[in-house]
């Protein structure tokens, strides 16, 4: 959580890797130090927090506004290489419905000749 990291406090997120993946981890005082040394590498730290708040803000609309079929259409056209690769359960979880509800979904969009 970038809040928990800012903050300097516990987080009540987790993280699931899906999966293998390299990570790479940096204590709070060394990424300020970092920023002190080096100015490009805060403005573009600064951008990438940026861009992660606009997508949140874009996901919590989309949740808020779209219907479940909506939502995973956005889903499929912002991340369509993300369909095929994660389990029916966790795209139902970041979407906010049922494993039902997706099964549905993607059993109508195969009637209608989609993908």
């Amino acid at each position: 959580s970038y809040k928990s990291f800012v903050e300097q406090v516990p987080t009540i997120e987790n993280v699931q890797l899906l999966e293998d993946a390299v990570l790479h981890r940096i204590n709070y005082e060394n990424m300020m130090g970092l920023y002190e040394r080096h100015q490009s590498l805060n403005v573009v730290a600064r951008r990438m927090a940026e861009q992660a708040f606009f997508r949140a803000g874009e996901l919590t609309h989309m949740l808020r506004s779209g219907t479940s079929r909506e939502n995973y259409e956005a889903l499929i056209k912002n991340y369509p290489q993300l369909v095929n690769r994660a389990y029916l359960k966790d795209i139902a979880s970041y979407l906010g419905v049922s494993q039902e509800t997706i099964s549905r979904i993607r059993a109508a969009r195969a009637a209608e000749g989609k993908s």
